[in-house]
């Protein structure tokens, strides 16, 4: 009798009573989430310069976290250094009036949601500092790295950029943009989807 978790392998050379274990499953279940995790870290404009290697690397160093409702992933003006990958859930993008506690912070765009990315800009700059807050929307389980563990177990990302000058270009242009952006929403001439207080 097959115990809860096990699986019958249906192979012809397999023996009648081959089955795998739940750790064999949990392994064989992350492997899955990596491959996914690799393929959502291709599409990320940044990662552009990274090798396949670097990113199974980077894929297998994502720590899983999980935040509730409501919660606050970080905040805007503090010192940035971790990179985050939605996995399951929504994410929005928080940003307050620096010149004005008087003002309301606003949602800006669209929530972020399963295989967007946010924070990659902290794994390249050291004095980056957060440009908006992050905040839950319901429960979400986010895939994480630091830039020390990023820098230990992948590498430098500043020099992989640099190594494809069409990778440093776009990150170049993705930090005018994003400062672009964000300086339009302060000065109100990009209306908010909706005001928070």
């Amino acid at each position: 009798m097959m115990e809860l978790g096990e699986v019958k392998t249906n192979s012809p050379s397999a023996s009648e009573d081959s089955v795998l274990s739940p750790q064999h499953i949990k392994e064989l279940t992350r492997a899955i989430d990596d491959v996914e995790l690799e393929e959502t870290l291709k599409a990320v404009p940044l990662f552009s310069a990274l090798t396949p290697l670097e990113i199974t690397l980077l894929a297998r160093e994502l720590q899983p976290i999980t935040v509730g409702d409501g919660d606050v992933i970080y905040r805007q003006g503090e010192q940035g250094d971790n990179f985050f990958i939605i996995v399951e859930g929504e994410v929005e993008r928080i940003v307050e009036n620096a010149q004005s506690r008087n003002k309301p912070a606003i949602t800006v765009g669209k929530p972020l949601v399963q295989g967007c990315c946010f924070g990659q800009m902290a794994l390249v700059n050291e004095d980056e500092i957060r440009s908006c807050s992050m905040r839950s929307k319901g429960e979400t389980h986010l895939r994480c790295i630091g830039r020390d563990s990023f820098r230990h177990k992948v590498g430098d990302l500043s020099a992989m950029l640099k190594r494809s000058s069409s990778g440093y270009v776009l990150h170049n242009r993705q930090l005018r943009s994003r400062k672009s952006s964000l300086d339009a929403e302060m000065e109100g001439e990009i209306s908010p989807l909706s005001k928070r207080t």
